[in-house]
C-alpha cells in the first residue's frame, strides 16, 4: 500500500460512463488542494477486469474536501475500501518542470486517457496511477501548490514497456500544451503552480464523452 499515514476512500459512481464537466471542475478544483503540510492523493488501480479509484489524505479536513469535490463534480460516493490496496513492486515518478508555472488554462485530454490505457497496452496484471498533491505558500490571494505522479506495477514483468509509453505521452503533452514533466526521483518545490483548474489534465475520471 502507498503511504501508511494516508486515510483512503474508494469512489463509487452511479453511472457506468462518468463524464467530466469542465466548468464544475474548475469551480471546485480548489477543494483538491490539501492544507499546508498535508498531502492529498488520487489513485487509480487498473487491472485486467476493472479500474478502482481512490482518494486519500493524511489530513481529515483535506480528505473531507476531496470527498466533496468528487461528489459535486462526479456524483461519486466515497467509502472505506472493501479490500487492500496492493503495493507496487516498481514505480517511476514524474515531476513538474519550473516552466509549468507560467502556463495558464489548458486542456490536453489524451494524456490521462493514454496513461489509463497502459495496462491494456502492455497486458500487465495491473498498473497504478497516483497523483500526490502538496500545498505551498499563499501568494497574491491564492495558495500555490505542486504535485508529482507515480506510475507503478505489482507485476513481476516490471515497467520496461510501460516507460516507453509514458515517455510518449509526456512528449505529446509537451507538444499540445508546453507543459513539461520530468522523470525525477524526488518531487520539486511545493509552490510552483497556482491554478488548480489545470489539475483537470491529471486528476480526472477519463471518458470519451467529456464535456468541455
Amino acid at each position: 500500500m502507498p503511504d501508511s499515514s494516508i486515510r483512503w476512500r474508494e469512489l463509487a459512481f452511479s453511472e457506468p460512463d462518468v463524464m467530466t464537466d469542465s466548468v464544475a471542475y474548475r469551480e471546485k478544483s480548489h477543494l483538491l488542494l490539501p492544507s499546508k503540510g498535508e498531502i492529498n492523493s488520487f489513485l487509480a488501480i487498473m487491472s485486467r477486469d476493472s479500474i478502482r479509484f481512490f482518494i486519500g489524505s493524511d489530513g481529515l479536513n483535506s480528505l473531507t474536501r476531496m470527498e466533496a469535490f468528487f461528489h459535486r463534480v462526479y456524483s461519486a460516493v466515497a467509502s472505506e475500501p472493501v479490500s487492500d490496496i496492493k503495493e507496487s513492486i516498481e514505480s517511476m515518478i514524474l515531476t513538474n518542470s519550473l516552466r509549468s508555472h507560467f502556463i495558464r488554462d489548458f486542456y490536453a485530454p489524451s494524456f490521462v486517457r493514454g496513461l489509463f490505457d497502459l495496462q491494456a497496452a502492455t497486458d500487465l496484471e495491473s498498473v497504478v496511477y497516483e497523483v500526490n498533491l502538496r500545498t505551498g505558500g499563499f501568494h497574491h490571494g491564492r495558495y500555490r501548490f505542486n504535485f508529482f505522479i507515480r506510475i507503478g506495477t505489482s507485476d513481476p514483468e516490471g515497467l520496461g514497456e510501460v516507460k516507453k509509453l509514458v515517455f510518449r505521452e509526456m512528449l505529446n503533452l509537451r507538444r499540445q500544451s508546453r507543459w513539461k514533466l520530468r522523470t525525477d526521483k524526488y518531487a520539486t518545490s511545493d509552490d510552483i503552480l497556482r491554478n488548480p483548474g489545470n489539475l483537470i489534465n491529471f486528476i480526472r475520471i477519463p471518458s470519451e464523452r467529456d464535456s468541455f
